[in-house]
């Protein structure tokens, strides 16, 4: 992935490099290796941003491409050439994008190679362009991946479909430890909303429900990924005054102010935008012991903690009642099997199969 880039802007927050930061802290050598990024990215990143935890090793190239070859979701096959087979040269490699994944089958066969489907790209709205491609490393990566983990039950199917009956479901997960307290204020109920706003994300719900419970403030916390999502989001706070977008917050904030929340909710579309994957903030609000409202996308998974899954029609009568049972400020009430979706448990789950010496994501 843009694993050294990510690693540097953000810290350890997606599945990719939760599961390699876990994996760190529990002795192994892990080598990092990063998608090829064009000159100055990566330079500006290692100036810019944070120290990376010495516990991993940096396998990440620049080239001298033009910016604009990169921005193309066909760099992602064509920027593979630059990654050698030196640095994918661990007992075990874990691969989590499909081109990479696939280029290091190419180098290095399917022995030791573990692929980890944490989203579906040919469901994926961004890379329909290069769909061709990444149907064709599927379908060789089913083949011939030794080892094979998914985050859902949607992917799973995916796995199964392709012969793949030996996939193991791996969830998601969270930092459990950093969402343990309780800032609840004794004023307004919050409602709170934590994603990447995109096509998933149900604009008109989160309107209708703040003009309908004008007692409830709702927080949207979380980047844009389009010009459209921020125009979205900036439309919706600017017309109602109990919806604030906090925008990004580094994940240590987010955390925090998830847990000064009364409910989490998810008002993502039914089917639009959704790419198989499992979602981490239903952890994140689990592990704060929020009550957490769904609609009906999920009616296909299996989350922890109190969760209640509504359809778009009864959303906003759902979330009145889980609004309106906040009001006595409630006890938290955190799932009894926690533990077990931290990402270190994650990890450990995850890597059952193969030994804990090295690996070379």
């Amino acid at each position: 992935m843009q694993g050294e880039i990510k690693l540097r802007r953000e810290g350890a927050r997606t599945r990719d490099l939760s599961l390699l930061s876990a994996m760190a802290d529990d002795g192994i050598m892990v080598t990092l290796v990063s998608r090829p990024e064009p000159f100055p990215r990566l330079s500006i990143a290692r100036i810019a941003n944070r120290q990376i935890t010495p516990s991993f090793h940096l396998r990440s190239t620049e080239t001298f491409r033009p910016s604009r070859a990169a921005l193309s979701k066909h760099w992602w096959y064509r920027s593979l050439s630059r990654v050698g087979a030196d640095a994918l040269k661990g007992e075990v490699v874990v691969a989590f994008a499909p081109p990479l994944a696939d280029h290091a089958l190419q180098l290095r066969g399917g022995e030791g190679l573990h692929f980890d489907v944490l989203d579906n790209w040919l469901e994926h709205p961004a890379f329909t362009a290069i769909s061709r491609e990444l149907d064709r490393s599927y379908r060789r990566l089913f083949d011939e991946a030794e080892h094979i983990t998914v985050n859902s039950e949607r992917n799973l199917e995916f796995a199964t479909k392709h012969g793949r009956t030996d996939a193991r479901l791996v969830r998601n997960g969270c930092y459990v430890s950093r969402f343990e307290g309780d800032l609840r204020s004794g004023g307004s109920i919050v409602v709170g909303y934590g994603a990447k706003f995109d096509r998933r994300t149900d604009w008109g719900l989160i309107s209708d429900a703040a003009a309908v419970l004008p007692w409830v403030t709702f927080k949207l916390c979380g980047p844009a990924m389009s010009r459209e999502g921020r125009r979205a989001a900036e439309a919706i706070s600017a017309e109602h005054s109990n919806v604030e977008w906090l925008r990004d917050l580094d994940h240590r904030s987010y955390a925090l102010e998830v847990t000064s929340w009364d409910v989490g909710w998810v008002p993502h579309h039914h089917s639009e935008g959704e790419v198989g994957g499992d979602l981490m903030k239903i952890y994140e609000y689990a592990a704060a012991g929020l009550p957490i409202l769904l609609t009906d996308f999920a009616a296909a998974f299996t989350y922890p903690g109190d969760v209640t899954v509504a359809s778009r029609r009864e959303q906003v009568t759902a979330l009145e009642a889980l609004a309106e049972r906040a009001l006595s400020k409630p006890l938290r009430c955190r799932p009894a099997d926690i533990d077990t979706f931290s990402w270190q448990a994650r990890s450990r789950e995850l890597r059952v199969p193969w030994s804990d010496e090295q690996v070379a994501p």
